[in-house]
């Protein structure tokens, strides 16, 4: 009985009929939780993603999604659409392009109606919202996983050079201090490699006493300043490990968070 139901339902969705002869203008592929998942959509260019196709899982991944989005109070208002539509349009041609506009560059190379583009912006934004939800509610750092990834995972600052450069002048072998252009503050790799070998000589305040050759001139090299390699603090690493953790954790957490929606969700194939 509920496969007839079904099998009927997907016709009178799908068909129309004319002077007695079935047309079918699109076919139910699948139903998630009383919603059609069409035909068409799987051959509906994606917004994201290179404009690829769908698959037929991708679908249904998608709807369970939106669905749990409806659920947890996560989809876009009509504002909500129409703001981030107008922020799509001006970062494609600016303040002054227009839908109509829009539709005839940016749609068309995507291979887009603006229904279907409205759409799945809408749905879009609703499974990002809804997987930001979930994530900043469940997906929690605590303060000491944080500090122990900073001490499994040291980073260290790199070493640098504060350097000054003067003319080599034979008649003159130690320069005055206006004579000095100080040149500021390099990396090891940064360095031209007759001026790191010299500079890795010296200590700080010193310089050469015999010139090295240097865009085509004498010059003599004095280390101004030297900072050396040292481990970045906690304080100046927290976010950014915090951020790190938090993300590889998310994408696994939401996965599953959708696997078990998608096993408790009732999904048929007419």
């Amino acid at each position: 009985m509920h496969i007839r139901y079904l099998l009927t339902l997907s016709l009178l969705l799908s068909s129309s009929f004319l002077g007695g002869k079935e047309i079918v203008l699109d076919k139910i592929i699948a139903r998630l939780n009383g919603r059609n998942i069409l035909k068409s959509h799987l051959e509906e260019p994606r917004l994201v993603k290179n404009s690829q196709p769908f698959t037929l899982d991708e679908l249904i991944t998608d709807e369970v999604m939106v669905q749990k989005a409806a659920e947890f109070n996560a989809t876009p208002t009509a504002a909500d659409l129409e703001s981030t539509f107008n922020a799509e349009k001006i970062a494609f041609g600016g303040k002054e392009m227009k839908t109509e506009e829009f539709e005839a560059t940016r749609l068309k190379q995507l291979g887009l109606t603006l229904d279907q583009y409205r759409n799945q912006l809408y749905r879009y934004i609703a499974s990002e919202r809804l997987a930001g939800g979930l994530i900043a509610k469940n997906v929690i750092i605590t303060a000491q996983e944080i500090e122990d990834y900073y001490k499994k995972n040291p980073v260290y600052s790199p070493e640098q050079f504060r350097i000054m450069v003067a003319d080599y002048n034979e008649s003159k072998p130690r320069p005055s201090s206006d004579d000095w252009k100080d040149l500021g503050w390099f990396e090891k790799n940064e360095m031209d490699d007759a001026i790191a070998k010299a500079v890795l000589k010296l200590k700080p305040g010193k310089a050469t006493t015999k010139p090295i050759e240097h865009n085509g001139k004498l010059k003599l090299v004095l280390l101004k300043e030297h900072k050396e390699s040292l481990p970045e603090t906690l304080s100046s690493r927290y976010n950014e490990i915090k951020t790190i953790l938090r993300e590889e954790r998310s994408e696994p957490f939401v996965k599953n968070f959708v696997t078990e929606a998608k096993n408790k969700a009732y999904i048929t194939y007419p």
